[in-house]
Order: structure tokens, then sequence, then C-alpha cells
């Protein structure tokens, strides 16, 4: 198939969205389609004011809305025999496309504005414009099915879809580390990611600020790079690369205190042999997997991380290796690109046939 991809353009190699993206598409050419991507531009921040307040269109979807880029992707996209939207901005500027449309979700836009501002006035409202967005949206009749990243995400879409499928395409594991023969568990914390989003950029600075007050004999060594500038001061990380992966068993923290991504994370942390300590529950995904409690573990303060470096230290370290490896495996049965990809294309070549 020839499949007109409606996505975000290029900005952070590392950003959630844009990994997504690069590893389903390369799946799909794998497949043998081609795929030819289409990026709407931002509007002037005056327009999305706009959009937002006058219009009453909803979060997101207003800093993308203009009528330049439903014209392209109508006029673009009539030569191709299916259309992705990536990223739920872009939902409503495919709608009005002349071929099969699949959205694919990230993220569900009225629960993440919830999880990140769950306070907030404003926030409040903006969710609850979202939500009437996303029921009128998901089972519009002109969408032939939604796409979603997380279990949680697609049993809220299937609430909403009158009858539209709705599919689980979860992210893949990435390549898996080995784990050395002689490996064992080594108190050091690992913090990947990256901070320019905000809400990411408040949690790890929350997190920096109470790990900084802890007695010193309940921290442990922390590996990081790009954290914000204060809380390198708090922290004084080490270079990451300065780890083996392959040497030891670690512990890798997801800082967030909001539930919405971290898919990705969570999944490079277990192949690089590391146990997960979240402030957010990221385990939906892996319950179905054996020992995911063990590996994935929910963490309220900073204080908590000195609980789980004793229990750890305390296995057997032939356990813990022979557990890691295990779990690393069966994870990576279940998360696959190439098989979400292929749950995508199926989908993309039934709509095609019967447009």
């Amino acid at each position: 198939m020839k499949i007109f991809w409606i996505g975000q353009a290029p900005y952070d190699e590392g950003a959630g969205e844009e990994v997504v993206d690069r590893k389903l598409k390369a799946a799909l050419v794998r497949l043998g389609h081609q795929i030819d991507t289409y990026s709407p531009k931002p509007v002037s921040r005056l327009r999305e004011v706009v959009n937002l307040s006058l219009l009453r269109m909803p979060y997101y979807r207003a800093r993308f809305e203009s009528a330049e880029s439903r014209r392209a992707i109508r006029a673009i996209s009539r030569d191709y025999d299916a259309i992705v939207a990536s990223w739920e901005p872009f939902d409503g500027l495919a709608l009005d496309a002349p071929k099969p449309v699949v959205l694919l979700l990230h993220n569900i836009t009225s629960a993440a504005i919830r999880s990140v501002f769950p306070t907030h006035p404003l926030a409040r409202l903006l969710a609850r414009r979202g939500e009437r967005w996303e029921r009128s949206a998901y089972g519009d009749r002109r969408v032939r099915a939604v796409a979603v990243l997380s279990v949680a995400d697609q049993r809220y879409v299937q609430s909403l879809s009158r009858g539209n499928p709705v599919l689980y395409t979860p992210p893949g594991m990435p390549p898996l580390a080995p784990l050395a023969e002689h490996a064992r568990f080594v108190p050091e914390l690992l913090l990947s990611g990256t901070y320019g989003w905000f809400p990411k950029r408040r949690d790890v600075l929350a997190f920096a600020r109470e790990y900084a007050g802890l007695p010193a004999a309940h921290k442990i060594p922390v590996l990081a790079d790009g954290l914000p500038e204060q809380a390198v001061l708090q922290l004084a990380p080490r270079p990451s690369a300065s780890a083996d992966a392959t040497q030891a068993v670690r512990l890798g923290l997801i800082s967030d205190r909001f539930e919405s991504g971290h898919k990705l994370k969570t999944a490079y942390y277990i192949a690089n042999n590391a146990v997960v300590l979240s402030f957010a529950d990221v385990s939906k995904d892996f319950e179905g997997v054996p020992d995911h409690a063990f590996f994935i573990r929910r963490i309220r303060s900073a204080t908590d991380i000195a609980q789980h470096v004793q229990e750890l230290s305390a296995l057997p370290q032939e356990q813990l290796r022979s557990r890691m490896l295990a779990f690393k495996a069966a994870c990576q049965e279940r998360f696959s690109w190439d098989a979400s990809a292929g749950v995508l294309a199926r989908a993309l070549e039934e709509k095609a046939l019967r447009s």
C-alpha cells in the first residue's frame, strides 16, 4: 500500500512520539509498504488562542488547526491507499480526508491533562473539552479504526468507539543488553529521558530536591545525562555511559508523577537490566508478563528507594540474574514493533479494500 502518514515534524530523536513514528514506519516499510509523511505546521500563538477561546477547539488540536493543513491533507492524500494520523493533535485534521483513516493515539488528551495538572481549574476545563471531542471523534463513522499504545487507552477508547475497531499497537522492546554471568546488583540509580516538556522538568526537579535532602546513608549514586541544571547541582550525577549495562542489574527511575507516556522509558530500563522504580503507575501493560510486579515497582517518595536497594542486595545474585533474563525475554516476546506494525497494516489493508 501507499500510506499517507500525518505525523509531527522531527525535533528531538529521543522524544516519545518521534520514536514511535520512526519505529512503526520502519516496520511497515519492512512489510513492503510505501510511506510518505506530512507534518502539519503549528499555527501562530494568536491563532491558537483564537482557536481555543473563540472557536472552542480542544487542547492540542487548536495548535495545528488551519485551513491550509486541511486543504493540503485532502489534496495530497487522494493519491494514497490509506491514511494514518499519528499523534492525537492531528486527529481532527484527518477526518475530512478522502481515504480510509486510522487514528494512532500516543496518549489520551483528557486523561493526560487531568494527570499532569490535577488541581488546575483551566486544566479541568480543557480536559472536559477534550473528553467531548474524544467521545465525538473516536466513534465518528469517518474513522475506520483507532490504534492505541496502552491497555488503559484501549479500554477507554472502546467505551467511546461505537463499533469502530480499537487496535492495540504497543511500542516494541529495544534491543536487549546481555547480562554477564558474574553480574550482580549494583546500587546505582539510572535517570534516562528528556526534560524539555514542562511537567517532566517539574517532576525531575521535585525528585532532585527530595533526594538531595536525604541522609547520606540513604543515597546511592545517580547516573544521568541531560538533566536540568538545578537537578545536576542537587544530584551530582555521573554520565550514564560510565555504567556498563551488561555487567550489573541496577535501578531505573521514572520521576514523573503523572500517568501519561512512560511506555518507552519503562521498556528501555528493562532492556538495559534495570529494575524500574516509578512515581507513576506504569505497570498496566506488563500485568500479563510473569514477574512484572518484581521488576516494575511503584514508589511514593525518594525515601522508598533505600528499601528496594536493601531487598535487591539481599537476594541471591544468581537468582536475580536468572529472573532478569527471563523477564526480559518475556517482554521481548510480548512487545514487538513488527507485531504492532502488522496489526496496523492489516487494519489499513482491510479498510483500503473496502473504500
